[in-house]
């Protein structure tokens, strides 16, 4: 049986009737840049994610970037260390200093975690949180205890999910996401988008996006090149309406990896947090101590592709730390964590087969007997 990691292709047959005639009309007749189509999908960004201002940028990076510039320069920013290396990557190129902060069971970064409290030379400090896998952060406890920090929210992996009902996106001062095309909500290319509710803020960003100018004549900021373009946006917008029932269709596949797989050999499958509601399953992480013999099995006699999110801890890549602070929690699970296969348009019967080759790899030790 053939199975896929995940399948953007099937998105766009979804949506290519209704899509199509306009991406012609925009091909033929423009703007291919910050136009209406842009203007459109801001709109629906704010009405989706609860906040005032939306402002579309080239990618996910390029929006973390630009959130970055706009902290106090005397700040500093905790990032868990378990998050995508874009976060820090970031951070270094506009000079923000940062730490590490671990992670809870629950793959997001724990509140506890004392390095959340690190300020800079004026007392400022920044959280940066990340709605890690499609599962939503505890971002209201944090809140709780730390009402005078800036928080940035990280919601590129978890467009959709909610806390109490109330979308991402809308907890944090300023909010980031990836419109990468493997996301809940993914381009045809790279795209991102940026939300706030502050408006001096949102004023900063439109001109960060575009070289630091309103209009050409005077620059304010030392700005970027970072516009969404007309083309993607399009494509984002008639994505949009479907993506709950995508994420429906996932959990639904979930549900049934959490049915079969309990219970199975050393795996931890993920959890759900009494912080937040449903995950929205960007992807599914379970944990195995001999991943990559796990892997190598259900590769080699199933042909079941599995990826791994990611590899290393932040606080363990070299050019990103010098503290080389111990994150116990991030460390371990870069070790242990394997995605397996989710998207919309699996089969219960591609979930179960895979269910059946992960009990067989269990049961037999992991032998390869063809």
């Amino acid at each position: 049986m053939q199975v896929l990691f995940n399948d953007v292709a099937a998105q766009w047959r979804e949506i290519e009737q209704e899509a199509l005639p306009e991406m012609l009309s925009l091909l033929r007749e423009g703007p291919y840049i910050l136009g209406r189509n842009v203007e459109h999908l801001e709109r629906l960004f704010t009405v989706h994610t609860w906040t005032a201002h939306a402002i579309g940028v080239a990618s996910g990076t390029d929006a973390l970037r630009l959130a970055y510039q706009c902290l106090n320069p005397d700040t500093q920013m905790a990032i868990q260390a378990n998050a995508h290396v874009s976060d820090a990557l970031s951070a270094l190129h506009v000079c923000v200093p940062y730490v590490f902060a671990d992670c809870d069971e629950y793959y997001n970064i724990d509140p506890q975690d004392e390095m959340l409290c690190c300020q800079g030379s004026n007392g400022n400090h920044t959280i940066l949180v990340v709605h890690m896998y499609g599962q939503a952060a505890d971002i209201l406890s944090i809140r709780q205890r730390y009402p005078e920090a800036m928080i940035i929210e990280d919601c590129s992996q978890a467009y959709g999910a909610t806390i109490n009902g109330k979308p991402v996106g809308g907890f944090g001062d300023i909010a980031v996401f990836s419109l990468y095309p493997t996301k809940n909500l993914g381009a045809i290319g790279d795209g991102g988008m940026i939300v706030t509710s502050i408006p001096e803020y949102a004023d900063m960003l439109r001109q960060l996006r575009e070289y630091g100018t309103k209009d050409k004549m005077e620059y304010n900021y030392l700005g970027w090149n970072s516009r969404l373009d007309e083309l993607q946006a399009l494509i984002l917008r008639h994505k949009m309406d479907r993506v709950p029932i995508w994420i429906a269709r996932k959990r639904e596949i979930a549900r049934l990896y959490n049915e079969q797989l309990a219970g199975v050999g050393d795996l931890v499958l993920p959890k759900k947090p009494p912080y937040a509601d449903e995950s929205t399953y960007h992807i599914y992480p379970v944990r195995t101590k001999n991943r990559k013999d796990f892997r190598d099995f259900l590769k080699r006699r199933y042909c079941i592709p599995t990826l791994i999110h990611y590899p290393m801890a932040l606080n363990q890549i070299e050019m990103l730390s010098a503290s080389r602070r111990k994150c116990p929690r991030a460390e371990e699970y870069a070790k242990k964590i394997v995605s397996l296969p989710i998207h919309p348009f699996m089969t219960p019967e591609q979930a179960k087969y895979i269910c059946d080759a992960i009990k067989d790899y269990f049961s037999t030790g992991g032998r390869n007997d063809t």
